[in-house]
């Protein structure tokens, strides 16, 4: 039975867009739901949550926009697709995976160093940190 054009089941529902890879809550990316590949973050979102885009293994670009001010930590944990020729994950500055060798030497510019970046590096021997990364 087609109801589509009987009945406005979603009638004073909020709008919702349920084509959106995005949970945004008050300008807070809270979650991407998407599966990755070349993925801009829309304009007007200030924070990027803790976890966001946590394992998101086909992630491959991220556009941010000037908007954002807060990147939570482990935001970009595990996804491999963002990693450098190094294997490095760096987003703006900040440096959220490593998926190198046992010995990895920080490019010159990363400011910070995330939370667990080094998480699950059971055979490295060495880590290199400029002069760049604020301790």
């Amino acid at each position: 039975m087609d109801l589509s054009n009987d009945y406005d089941v979603f009638k004073g529902a909020p709008k919702t867009d349920l084509s959106s890879d995005f949970v945004i809550v008050n300008g807070v990316l809270e979650e991407y739901k998407g599966i990755g590949g070349d993925v801009i973050i829309p304009k007007g979102v200030t924070k990027i949550r803790v976890e966001a885009f946590y394992q998101c293994k086909g992630l491959t670009s991220v556009a941010i926009p000037k908007s954002v001010e807060q990147i939570g930590e482990q935001a970009f944990y595990g996804c491999e697709g963002l990693a450098d020729n190094n294997g490095f994950v760096i987003v703006k500055g900040i440096l959220f995976d490593y998926f190198g060798g046992s010995v990895a030497t920080i490019p010159d510019g990363v400011t910070a160093i995330g939370k667990n970046a080094f998480g699950g590096c059971n055979d490295i021997t060495e880590i290199n940190i400029p002069d760049s990364v604020a301790i």
